[in-house]
């Protein structure tokens, strides 16, 4: 309840109950004025119904959170007449019957004020007290008569004042619903509607298929890339990227389209009475043309890419279904790239089943019996001789079969389980570095292994990690940690800092996919690492390049040549992944690539057939 409410709550009713009570009560003596002892008997039973009935109006009064001002100001001037006029009435009374009457009228009062009806044996004590009052004149009995009316009239007031306040109530009520209605179907964020509010924008199309006979549609967008913006510019890049897409979109709807935030950075548009399926179509190309702008954030320029996905029916029926529909047809559009548009069919139902199988079985998976690891080895480029390995992790389900890590990591990241096998990977490792600590041909080689960020932000994780190495007896620079160029360039610093704490520890850092498209060169100088890793896809472009020109064999080289120069700047070794041909080989040799890492010299094996200094193959 915000404080406003509270002082409302709080504030004062006793003008409104003590004017209600005073008309009863002036009634009361005006009556006994003007009537003989036999006139108050025979009402006694009306007074103490019209009692009853005051009781009921506080009661309800009582209820009401608001009182308008105005209405406040008429129930004091109201107060003031009525006391003005009970005490004319007393006044009439002996002096000795006086301070009886005002103390049986106060106990009626406090029955009245506790909201409960008050007695017929106490109202009756107080009317036989005030029937002695005798009246002198015709011309007082008259006076009084008038008060009477006026009493009445002034209970009149008072009674329609009570329903105005209380509609006033009910309206203020019905705002507050109305708007908390909307808050609770508003994503704060971006201003569209949240995904609360899609089953009534499903019950809406629905009853418009079924009366119209026109086709509903739902286009699901999910925001490639997003996770980088996140890691690299920090999460309030992250958000006004959001309110920018939204934005753009509220600028491109058409017609009776609903715009939804679904969360993270999944955006949904209900397309309602379309004539045909081609108008989602239609519909899908235009919110996919806002991508084709870069996003200016915090001074920086960024090219955001989107998948969309499209479901559409003209059966009411499967209306419910159709974002589940459109979110499989995204999930194939990344698949294929992003930056695409798929349409539902059949076939990727299927494609999801099998997602929901592996992370059944993924997550009742035994890691000891399941779960093993292969080792590739990194090589000088030009002598052979292996600097480190890495460690791959292969799933040998007994459900699945054979799962490649490029499918059940994505969805151990999605479901969370990626901790608990980031932990068997890491003991798994410390373990291998202990054997081999006994064996002459591995004794002096480091292992490497990714972990996530989910990993890194976990508390602890430092400590643990270090506590298990000191555990086997292994000295922390023979483990490599390799975490993405995304988590490494995390310009919020938590990522740097757990970084720069692991490396105080003498433990390695490595930055993997380097040159995957988000960081530069300039971000190196801010990062804690000793071993930079190229992407695989940089390595093949310039190649291509280089092969097809002399001027792309220049810019091949000179790219490499730059990359080596800074890397050894930094007291840095520089490794290119996924060497794979002669070719390759041969740029990096020329462009003073210091070690390498592919199929070339060595695919991922078993420790047992992993050799210590694979042979290279001889140039042609």
């Amino acid at each position: 309840m915000s404080d406003r409410e509270q002082r409302k709550r709080s504030a004062p009713r006793w003008p409104i109950n003590v004017a209600v009570l005073m008309v009863l009560v002036g009634s009361v003596l005006a009556t006994v004025q003007v009537n003989s002892r036999a006139l108050a008997e025979r009402r006694l039973e009306a007074r103490v119904l019209e009692a009853e009935l005051a009781t009921h109006t506080i009661a309800t009064i009582d209820l009401i959170e608001f009182v308008p001002p105005g209405v406040e100001r008429e129930y004091e001037l109201a107060v003031h007449m009525l006391q003005g006029e009970i005490e004319k009435t007393l006044a009439a009374l002996p002096l000795s019957e006086r301070a009886i009457a005002r103390e049986q009228a106060e106990l009626v009062l406090r029955h009245i004020e506790q909201g409960s009806s008050a007695p017929e044996e106490v109202i009756r004590p107080l009317l036989e007290s005030l029937q002695e009052a005798r009246l002198a004149t015709g011309e007082q009995a008259a006076a009084t008569e008038q008060t009477t009316r006026l009493l009445m009239v002034l209970a009149t007031g008072t009674a329609m004042a009570a329903v105005f306040v209380l509609l006033m109530g009910w309206r203020r009520e019905q705002r507050l619903q109305e708007s908390l209605r909307d808050q609770a179907n508003t994503d704060v964020l971006t201003g569209l509607s949240n995904r609360r509010a899609i089953e009534l924008r499903i019950d809406e199309a629905r009853y418009a298929t079924k009366t119209r006979s026109c086709h509903t549609g739902v286009l699901y967008l999910d925001l490639d890339g997003f996770k980088g913006v996140n890691d690299t510019m920090g999460h309030e890049a992250g958000d006004t990227l959001l309110q920018l897409v939204a934005e753009r979109m509220v600028a491109v709807r058409s017609g009776e389209e609903s715009l939804l935030r679904l969360g993270g950075d999944e955006f949904a548009v209900l397309l309602p009475c379309m004539s045909n399926a081609t108008e989602a179509d239609i519909a899908a190309q235009r919110y996919l043309e806002i991508f084709s702008e870069p996003f200016v954030i915090a001074g920086r320029v960024e090219h955001v890419r989107v998948s969309v996905g499209i479901a559409s029916t003209d059966d009411p029926m499967r209306v419910d279904g159709l974002f589940a529909d459109a979110d499989m047809a995204t999930f194939a559009a990344k698949r294929h790239g992003g930056n695409c548009i798929r349409r539902f069919d059949y076939s990727m139902r299927s494609d999801a089943e099998a997602m929901a199988s592996m992370r059944s079985a993924l997550r009742s998976a035994d890691y000891d019996e399941e779960f093993h690891l292969v080792f590739q080895p990194v090589v000088s480029v030009t002598s052979g001789e292996t600097l480190f390995v890495e460690a791959l992790l292969r799933w040998e389900s007994p459900i699945l079969g054979s799962v490649s890590p490029g499918q059940f990591i994505p969805v151990a990241e999605s479901t969370g389980e990626i901790s608990a096998i980031g932990q068997w990977v890491l003991r798994s490792v410390v373990a291998r570095l202990a054997a081999w600590q006994d064996d002459p041909d591995f004794a002096d080689i480091s292992i490497s292994c990714n972990v996530s960020a989910i990993q890194l932000d976990d508390d602890g994780f430092v400590d643990r990690l270090v506590d298990l190495l000191e555990a086997a007896q292994v000295a922390p620079n023979r483990l490599i940690v390799e975490v993405t160029e995304s988590v490494a360039m995390d310009e919020e610093g938590v990522s740097n800092d757990v970084l720069k704490a692991l490396r105080d520890n003498g433990i390695q850092i490595a930055v993997d996919d380097f040159g995957a498209g988000y960081a530069n060169l300039s971000q190196l100088f801010r990062v804690s690492f000793d071993i930079l890793k190229v992407d695989r896809l940089l390595l093949v472009r310039l190649t291509d390049g280089a092969e097809h020109s002399v001027q792309g064999a220049a810019l091949a080289k000179g790219v490499f040549s730059s990359l080596a120069q800074l890397t050894t700047s930094l007291g840095a070794s520089l490794v290119c992944e996924g060497v794979e041909t002669q070719e390759q080989w041969a740029l990096l040799a020329r462009s003073g690539v210091s070690h390498m890492q592919g199929w070339l010299s060595g695919r991922p094996v078993t420790a047992d057939k992993l050799k210590a200094d694979p042979a290279l193959p001889q140039a042609s």
